[in-house]
């Protein structure tokens, strides 16, 4: 029984918290200014305090009391420039959930439009990944291989698939690769644009493009070599 009074105790408290804090910081600042400054003057000074004049004395209390205000005043610019470092802070880690939550979800969406039996919608993923890569660098190997993976999937070599041209075919009667397999030619344009080979201290990064058919493909300014990631 007395278990299940302590959340209620804690919620109860929770919404208090603040009004106490505040009743609090008001009794601070009201010592402050009536009781701590007489307080001080007269431990300062001893029985000195009784040869003074009352204006001396006021004078003397005053300072007291402006020196311990300037305090409060720094404290609370201390305290309220905390709060908005803390505040900053927790908005860039929210900020940056919200981004990779999206990356994610453009990632999955990708990979689905990647499977699609339609072209133009593997086109779109082959494409939304390079966008992925061009956000998050960190992906950068991932899509890699996924890119490659497709590439070797769907144009094996020696040629398999339905479709492909018979390896012993002459080089002049097969089509350019942009024409028989546009999404494949996607793939080695997007990887082409550098950056998706990398190094690793136990792994050698390398784009894996053995026993893939590449005839007639377009690689002009392509760039397939060892790039460090930013």
């Amino acid at each position: 029984m007395v278990g299940r009074r302590w959340p209620g105790i804690s919620r109860a408290l929770a919404r208090v918290r603040w009004p106490l804090a505040v009743l609090a910081a008001l009794l601070v600042i009201l010592a402050c200014v009536l009781v701590i400054p007489q307080w001080l003057v007269r431990w300062e000074l001893g029985a000195q305090v009784r040869t003074l004049s009352a204006a001396d004395k006021a004078k003397a209390i005053n300072d007291v009391r402006t020196t311990l205000l300037q305090g409060i005043g720094g404290a609370v610019l201390l305290l309220g420039a905390f709060y908005t470092y803390q505040q900053v802070q927790t908005s860039r880690r929210q900020l940056n959930l919200a981004e990779q939550g999206q990356i994610t979800e453009r990632f999955t969406r990708a990979i689905d439009q990647l499977g699609s039996d339609h072209l133009d919608l593997r086109l779109g993923g082959i494409y939304a990944l390079e966008r992925i890569a061009r956000d998050s660098p960190d992906d950068h190997a991932a899509i890699g291989e996924i890119l490659t993976a497709f590439i070797r999937t769907h144009a094996p070599w020696p040629p398999t698939l339905p479709g492909q041209y018979a390896a012993t075919a002459p080089m002049d009667q097969v089509p350019e690769l942009k024409r028989r397999a546009p999404d494949v030619q996607a793939c080695l344009t997007v990887l082409g644009s550098g950056g998706f080979v990398y190094q690793s201290p136990w792994i050698e990064g390398r784009i894996e493009l053995q026993w893939v058919d590449l005839r007639r493909a377009w690689l002009v300014k392509g760039s397939l070599e060892t790039m460090p990631l930013r």
